[in-house]
């Protein structure tokens, strides 16, 4: 399994700077009072990965316009191992204990801080758990009680235990066996897709997502090239909120991501062209309804505000974004 590793012990000078800069790629890490330090080990499963960490003096932020431009929409859980983590989403501060989980959607705001922690996260693709869970917005800042947790917790622990040493074949059965158990844990009631479909369904979303720019991406096309019904395909996507949705929701995603990019300079209407929009006009109008801005505001906007980053490049920065960008 592909593995990474990030110390502050390495750095004699600039810890914090390398590791703001290693998580730049989709929170913005502040220090709070005068400790810190943070040890990182991640392993990279199929469409999940995760990091087991010990934190000293960190705080980390998603505001409103990180989200809009990393346009990361992926579900974290938090597993408090040692001391104590805070969560706020919503203007709702939590306390998150050791034992506990904290939930999150990436779609939406967040912030986090502890003095002293030892947490493992798991970031996981959406559409993996989507049959398992409840509308993710019930979820946002959501505390899992460590009497509720156990199965959940436990897989967690046995995977940052022994994860970076499973096989591809085993490996691939992980990330919907973390979906289900999130499922158990929050009482969704449905129970876990079945893992032959959950396969069947990533590798649609696969052929979807490499397709946007096709103006032909329909569910007729969808289900003729991956050997389904188009009711099994309805079925499919039902959870996602449909075919159609889910095409316009990647394509308004891609928009987002490139105009979010400085180093894109492509003009808008290549921009729109090459994630599948038939015009301009219909990627603004859907843009604005979306997000709220036009493409040209949201664009001027990361010009006017870019992420902050550090002054050094983390050693692994480029696998550590290379692994969000697979789950996104």
């Amino acid at each position: 399994m592909e593995r990474l590793r990030f110390s502050s012990g390495d750095f004699p000078e600039g810890a914090f700077d390398a590791y703001r800069d290693l998580y730049s790629i989709g929170s913005e890490a502040t220090r709070i009072g005068e400790t810190f330090s943070a040890q990182v080990t991640g392993v990279r499963f199929p469409r999940m990965l995760l990091f087991e960490r010990r934190l000293e003096g960190l705080s980390h932020a998603r505001s409103p316009r990180r989200v809009a431009a990393d346009g990361f929409d992926h579900v974290v859980l938090q597993l408090v191992l040692e001391g104590r983590l805070m969560s706020l989403t919503d203007n709702l501060a939590r306390v998150v204990e050791a034992g506990e989980i904290v939930v999150f959607d990436l779609t939406r705001p967040q912030r986090t801080w502890t003095a002293r922690a030892r947490i493992v996260t798991v970031s996981i693709a959406r559409d993996m758990v989507a049959r398992a869970l409840p509308p993710f917005a019930t979820l946002h800042g959501l505390v899992l009680p460590a009497a509720g947790n156990g199965m959940l917790a436990d897989f967690v622990r046995s995977l940052a235990r022994n994860g970076a040493g499973l096989d591809e074949a085993t490996a691939a059965v992980v990330t919907a066996t973390v979906g289900a158990l999130l499922g158990a844990s929050v009482g969704a009631g449905g129970g876990a897709v079945p893992l032959l479909e959950a396969a069947k369904l990533n590798q649609t979303l696969d052929f979807v997502e490499a397709n946007l720019a096709r103006p032909d991406l329909t569910a007729d096309l969808i289900a003729a090239r991956m050997g389904v019904s188009r009711s099994a395909l309805y079925r499919m996507f039902e959870p996602l909120g449909g075919v159609s949705a889910r095409i316009q929701q990647r394509r308004l995603l891609a928009l987002r991501r490139a105009l979010g990019s400085a180093d894109d300079p492509r003009p808008l209407k290549a921009i729109a062209q090459a994630c599948g929009f038939a015009s301009v006009s219909h990627a603004g109008r859907s843009f604005r309804e979306a997000f709220g801005e036009s493409p040209g505001e949201f664009r001027q906007g990361v010009l006017d505000h870019p992420p902050a980053t550090g002054t050094l490049e983390a050693p692994g920065k480029a696998e550590f974004a290379r692994w969000f960008m697979e789950v996104r």
